[in-house]
């Protein structure tokens, strides 16, 4: 043998062993080839043993990498992982892993029984990763310089299930374990993804921008200095994403730049506008049962030509809205926006005010601007309050004050009422619109005089009911009627209670008992009236009137609608 230079030692010892001669028989080269191997060996053993440690960066590649929970199920998998592992660390015990690349990786993340698999898999690292660690020292796993490219994660949640697809990610440091690391983190310069749901249906792009993640056994604390939803901009957000807690199960503050409400419909309940831009300041918190508590600050929302301004605080669910407080002013608000909310309303037009209110009590002050068909548009103010309960929008208080309103605005909601003229006055109201009967309570002025109406009006139904009664105070005749009649006055008292508005579905119980006044009457002229109406019939029991020198009685059935059928039996006396 002999002695050869090696870079980066002294000489290793190289022996060369020749081929024994063919003339010797199989036995006897046998028992040379064991003799020289055993000299071989012994020699070897003998050599001294130069060990160094390993230096600088171990390249690592490993491909089509799977790994799977207890039970075999499968929790990731990748196509390609890269990265350099740092030698000094792994002979402290630690793990560092630098420039990782990982290629196509698909992550199912699953939550059940109050706990999520991604625990379960990590349950070393995400409990320090003290498996091999000298004792009093917490093993260092690191990795560096990550990149993601082309991600999967399909999340699966008891009530709910979304992806984030497309995943693309740029994480200069994430730590799963180190000396006095009370939970794992990550830093991210850049992510995106497309996040992708089902029901309710979504798909938009969220892209973020330097992140702070730290995951606390079951949770996520984030810090993320800007954020955006396709066209949706946000910016400082910190929270704490708590899958355990009720509704999206994030409490979290932020501000919205620039929010197009189409991006977020998805999380929208079905009263609230789904087009518009928005900003404003936000907090965010978990509301029970399975709702989400909302405060926004500094509102600036456009949606349509409706626009809010100031503040408003509300819970939220999938088929659910509750107003707790507000502080907002309308300019304008559009009335197709209310019906979301207290349902279809006979009236377009613009509202314009203040909405007020805490603790669930709403009070509103407004100016309306309303129109409906064959009706000029006409400017009415209501005041009043609402609050929010068990069973939904209850409407405490309402007073509409109206100045010089066509009465012909009442044939929107009664049809063929032949009314002209003005109205002056109150119409105060009370009750849930949606869930029971309202309380009225009505002072008008009209043709000179007044009409003073109580009673229940009930839009719960598909057809409204009522039960009114009141009097009238030398009201003008002429000044109201569209037929020509006398220009007397009439004082009296009344009842109506029925259903319905249209003739031919109306279906009314009429009493009318009063005097004339004024023109040629006498102090005994008046009118008494019994009726009803019934599917476009008029049925008159009693009908007896005296004006002047004319006296009328009359009764009978008459169908006033197609075909016309009945008559109406009277008797007049004219002197």
């Amino acid at each position: 043998g002999e002695s050869v230079p090696m870079p980066g030692q002294d000489s290793v010892t190289v022996v060369v062993v020749p081929r024994a001669q063919t003339a010797v028989d199989d036995d006897a080269r046998g028992g040379l080839i064991r003799g020289r191997e055993d000299r071989v060996r012994t020699r070897l053993a003998s050599l001294p043993v130069d060990a160094r440690p390993l230096r600088g960066p171990l390249s690592i590649t490993a491909r089509n990498v799977v790994l799977n929970e207890d039970g075999g199920a499968q929790f990731a998998r990748a196509e390609l992982i890269t990265a350099q592992l740092n030698t000094a660390a792994a002979t402290r015990g630690d793990v560092i892993l630098d420039n990782v690349r990982v290629t196509r990786p698909v992550v199912a993340m699953r939550e059940g029984a109050g706990s999520w698999n991604y625990e379960q898999v990590f349950e070393e690292l995400l409990s320090g990763g003290d498996g091999g660690a000298p004792r009093g020292r917490r093993k260092t796993i690191q990795l560096r310089d990550v990149r993601i490219d082309n991600g999967t994660v399909d999340v699966t949640r008891p009530v709910q299930r979304f992806a984030l697809r497309d995943v693309q990610a740029r994480l200069p440091l994430v730590v799963f374990s180190q000396p006095g690391l009370p939970a794992p983190y990550l830093r991210a310069s850049a992510m995106s993804a497309r996040f992708v749901q089902a029901e309710p249906e979504a798909d938009l792009a969220v892209e973020l921008v330097n992140g702070l993640f730290r995951f606390p056994t079951g949770t996520v604390h984030f810090e993320v200095e800007g954020a955006t939803l396709d066209r949706t901009q946000l910016a400082d957000l910190d929270g704490v994403w708590n899958p355990a807690d009720p509704g999206y199960g994030i409490t979290a503050t932020g501000l919205a730049l620039d929010v197009n409400l189409e991006d977020v419909a998805f999380a929208l309940p079905e009263a609230l506008p789904r087009t518009g831009t928005a900003s404003f300041a936000f907090a965010v918190s978990p509301a029970a049962p399975d709702l989400t508590q909302v405060r926004f600050t500094d509102l600036d929302a456009r949606t349509g030509d409706s626009r809010f301004l100031g503040m408003i605080e509300m819970r939220v669910g999938e088929e659910y809205f509750e107003l707790i407080a507000a502080d907002l002013r309308v300019d304008p608000l559009e009335l197709r926006l209310v019906e979301g909310f207290i349902g279809e309303l006979p009236y377009d037009g613009t509202l314009t005010g203040t909405i007020q209110g805490s603790g669930g009590a709403i009070a509103f002050d407004l100016s309306a601007r309303l129109r409906a068909p064959t009706v000029p548009q006409f400017t009415t103010g209501i005041t009043g309050s609402v609050r929010y309960t068990a069973s939904g929008l209850v409407l405490e208080r309402a007073e509409l004050d109206f100045n010089r309103v066509p009465l012909a605005a009442l044939r929107a909601i009664a049809p063929g009422l032949p009314l002209s003229g003005s109205v002056t006055g109150t119409v105060a109201l009370s009750g849930p619109p949606t869930a029971a009967p309202l309380d009225l309570n009505v002072r008008l002025e009209l043709g000179s005089g007044v009409a003073l109406v109580e009673g229940m009006l009930d839009l719960t139904g598909a057809v409204p009911r009522y039960d009114l009664s009141g009097r009238l105070i030398g009201v003008d005749l002429q000044a109201i009627l569209q037929p020509a009649v006398p220009p007397v006055s009439l004082t009296a008292t009344f009842t109506l209670a029925g259903s319905g508005f249209d003739p031919a579905a109306l279906n009314a119980v009429i009493g009318l008992g009063g005097r004339f006044s004024g023109w040629e009457a006498g102090p005994d002229d008046g009118i008494t009236l019994a009726a009803t109406i019934r599917d476009g019939t008029l049925g008159i029991d009693t009908l007896y009137g005296s004006l002047a020198t004319a006296d009328m009685r009359a009764s009978g059935a008459w169908r006033f609608i197609e075909p016309q059928s009945g008559a109406l039996t009277y008797v007049a006396d004219v002197s």
